[in-house]
């Protein structure tokens, strides 16, 4: 929403330094609130105010238009930025985020991590849906992006815990 873009807006003037976890959920998001594709948004931001754009290695997977692997672990405990936009791959009613796999958990555990301002990105279908493993590191995450508000219960939870929910229209 225009909140999300007046503080990327903001911030990318002062060379920022964004960390995206390009996920479907994200490329959705770019869409809706920024009319554009995600690569699209990867040159704008990188044509922007001398902002630094890295893409991480790793294998590109073709269920989630990322890369993915313990390559892509390793590359992004090296980094520090400003912004880190993470898809959620599920939401536990008690507002646990979740991942279908180790690997998977423990980089958006890290790109968390690696994040001043760490902000989640979810559709309304992952909440309540929890997968095997948890992620960590979300102490710090104080926004959700999402479609539709999370069930009452969820929502709960995820203000308990500090987090802004941010409905995209």
């Amino acid at each position: 929403d225009r909140r999300v873009r007046s503080a990327l807006s903001k911030r990318s003037e002062t060379k920022s330094q964004v960390l995206l976890h390009p996920k479907s959920v994200l490329a959705v998001l770019c869409a809706a609130v920024l009319g554009c594709s995600l690569c699209n948004v990867l040159r704008l931001l990188a044509r922007r105010n001398g902002n630094l754009v890295h893409i991480r290695g790793g294998q590109v997977l073709d269920h989630e238009d990322a890369t993915f692997g313990w390559e892509t672990v390793a590359q992004v405990a090296q980094y520090h930025v400003d912004f880190a936009f993470i898809g959620v791959s599920g939401f536990a009613d008690d507002g646990t985020l979740t991942d279908y796999q180790r690997a998977g958990a423990e980089l958006r555990s890290r790109m968390l991590a690696a994040g001043k301002l760490p902000v989640l990105l979810a559709d309304k279908t992952k909440f309540g849906q929890p997968k095997p493993v948890t992620i960590g590191n979300y102490e710090k995450t104080r926004r959700l992006v999402t479609d539709q508000s999370p069930p009452p219960d969820v929502r709960r939870q995820l203000t308990r815990r500090g987090i802004k929910v941010i409905v995209a229209r």
